[in-house]
């Protein structure tokens, strides 16, 4: 599961009912970038894909193809373009239910089997090339599933899509380095605009105590900083944008560091309805 999902499931409080009606037979596109500034060095990844929803009993039939994949990331190797190259204009499978929750990916072990041959491939040794494959090899069906799933469930937020407007206290799951079992405290503030698209904020922060990779020592402090924003069409319970960012100061014998991460989705149709 991603970050964002797992944010996502962690802020939101129940609901009644849920609204999903995307508009069947229509392309959309999710654009995805993802920024990483780490100790001044900036590395980006970037996906597109093209959606399609159409109607499949009580729920729906997504198929989702990427376009392009790409990178900028001096240092971080080709395993995110490699892997994607895998999934390069093959259609991806997914059933949904009456909620928008993915239930079922079709040949989910054979998708997952290409990307791991992928990044085999494109790695300097055999050796390992096989170190990078086996963590996905070795996935059970939850973890495949979760992986795969994390490509459009962020898209989808019929489940937050008639939230009242308000602000309210939130604790949000413990985000790396913090240690299992903390949370992040913080504040989620709804609003919907004159068009009626509702926008969910989410600010939390926290300091950071406990074991930690810091390069000199097992121990760090410092704190961790967290906003996201996602706006939703309440029509159709689709995302319209995303944003998050993640400051991250850590310090431990020997060594500090300073850590961003940002992450910007758009979803719309291909051709403005």
């Amino acid at each position: 599961m991603s970050a964002i999902a797992a944010l996502m499931i962690a802020a939101a409080p129940a609901v009644a009912t849920a609204t999903f009606h995307p508009v069947e037979g229509v392309t959309y596109i999710a654009d995805t970038v993802v920024t990483r500034i780490d100790d001044g060095v900036t590395r980006r990844f970037h996906t597109a894909r093209h959606i399609v929803f159409r109607r499949d009993g009580d729920g729906y039939l997504v198929e989702a193809v990427l376009q392009k994949a790409d990178q900028q990331a001096p240092g971080a190797g080709q395993a995110f373009t490699k892997g994607n190259d895998a999934l390069t204009g093959r259609t991806v499978r997914y059933r949904v239910d009456a909620s928008g929750a993915v239930t079922a990916i079709e040949d989910i072990d054979t998708l997952i089997e290409l990307i791991a041959e992928q990044i085999e491939k494109s790695a300097p040794d055999p050796a390992r090339g096989a170190m990078f494959a086996r963590p996905l090899r070795t996935a059970g069906p939850e973890q495949r599933r979760a992986m795969l799933a994390s490509f459009i469930a962020p898209l989808i937020g019929a489940a937050d899509a008639h939230r009242a407007e308000g602000r309210r206290p939130v604790t949000l799951p413990p985000q790396p380095p913090m240690p299992v079992g903390s949370g992040l405290p913080g504040e989620e503030v709804v609003t919907r605009d004159r068009a009626g698209i509702l926008s969910i904020e989410t600010r939390a922060s926290g300091p950071i105590t406990g074991p930690a990779d810091i390069p000199g020592g097992s121990t760090a402090t410092g704190s961790i900083t967290l906003t996201l924003l996602r706006r939703i069409d309440p029509a159709t319970g689709l995302l319209v944008e995303s944003r998050s960012e993640t400051t991250t100061v850590t310090a431990g014998p020997g060594a500090a560091r300073t850590g961003k991460s940002e992450t910007l989705i758009t979803f719309r149709p291909a051709v403005s309805r």
